[in-house]
C-alpha cells in the first residue's frame, strides 16, 4: 500500500507538471507574434558580383548600402508574412583586362562594369521561434543599374548603361531589440541572366551574393 501510495504521489507531481508545461507552452503560444507591423530601416553589407560565361567565372566584391520599408503581418500562433521594398547603391565592379599587338602598337584594353542603383520589391515568409526571434525567408523582383566602360590604353572609349532585372531569394533572421527596433541579418542571392549592352548580348551572365544588415523601426 505505502508503495502504491508513493507510486501515486509520483504520478500525481508528474502529471501536475506536465499540465503545467502545457499550460505554459500555450501561454507562450498565444503571446509569441507581435501585431502586425510596418517598418523602415538603413540597410549595410557585404556585395558579390559574379560574371560568368563557358570556361570562365570571376567574382568582386563591394560594400552594398541603402534602406528598406515594409509590412508584415501574423498568420496564425507563429506564421508571418509580408511584403518589403529595398533601394541600395553598391561599390562592387567586375573588370577584365587584355592586350593586343598590331606591328610595334599594343593596346591595352579594360572592359569594367560597376554596379549602380539597385531596387527590390518581394513577399516575405516568417515563423517566430522565439518570442523575440523570427526567421525568414523572402522572394521578389531585382531591377539593377551597372555601367559598362571601356578603357584603351588608360582613355575611356565607350560607356553605356546596362540595366538587369531578375529575381531574388534571401534567408536571414531578425531578433526584437526592443518593441519597436529589430536587428536583421540576410544572405541573397541574385539572378539576372546574360548580360546586354545596347540590346545586343555579350555571352556574359550576370550574379549577385549579398550578406547584409539592418536596424528596422517598427511602428
Amino acid at each position: 500500500m505505502k508503495m502504491r501510495g508513493k507510486w501515486a504521489i509520483g504520478i500525481g507531481t508528474m502529471l501536475i507538471a506536465v499540465t503545467s508545461m502545457a499550460s505554459s507552452a500555450s501561454a507562450q503560444e498565444i503571446d509569441i507574434n507581435p501585431p502586425e507591423q510596418a517598418y523602415v530601416g538603413p540597410l549595410l553589407g557585404y556585395d558579390t558580383l559574379v560574371i560568368s560565361n563557358t570556361g570562365y567565372s570571376a567574382s568582386k566584391g563591394g560594400l552594398t548600402y541603402g534602406g528598406m520599408a515594409g509590412i508584415d503581418t501574423p498568420v496564425g500562433k507563429r506564421g508571418r508574412v509580408g511584403l518589403e521594398a529595398q533601394v541600395a547603391g553598391s561599390t562592387a565592379a567586375w573588370t577584365m583586362a587584355s592586350s593586343s599587338t598590331v606591328g610595334t602598337v599594343t593596346t591595352l584594353t579594360e572592359d569594367k562594369l560597376a554596379a549602380g542603383v539597385d531596387l527590390y520589391i518581394g513577399g516575405k515568409a516568417g515563423w517566430m521561434v522565439a518570442p523575440k526571434t523570427q526567421i525568414f525567408a523572402t522572394l521578389g523582383y531585382a531591377y539593377s543599374r551597372f555601367t559598362a566602360s571601356t578603357r584603351e590604353n588608360g582613355i575611356k572609349t565607350a560607356q553605356a548603361g546596362v540595366n538587369l532585372s531578375g529575381f531574388r531569394v534571401g534567408a536571414g533572421a531578425e531578433y526584437a531589440l526592443s518593441p519597436h527596433i529589430r536587428a536583421r541579418l540576410e544572405y541573397r542571392y541574385t539572378h539576372y541572366g546574360e548580360i546586354a549592352v545596347d540590346t545586343v548580348g555579350t555571352g556574359y551572365k550576370a550574379e549577385r551574393h549579398q550578406v547584409v544588415g539592418g536596424l528596422l523601426y517598427g511602428f
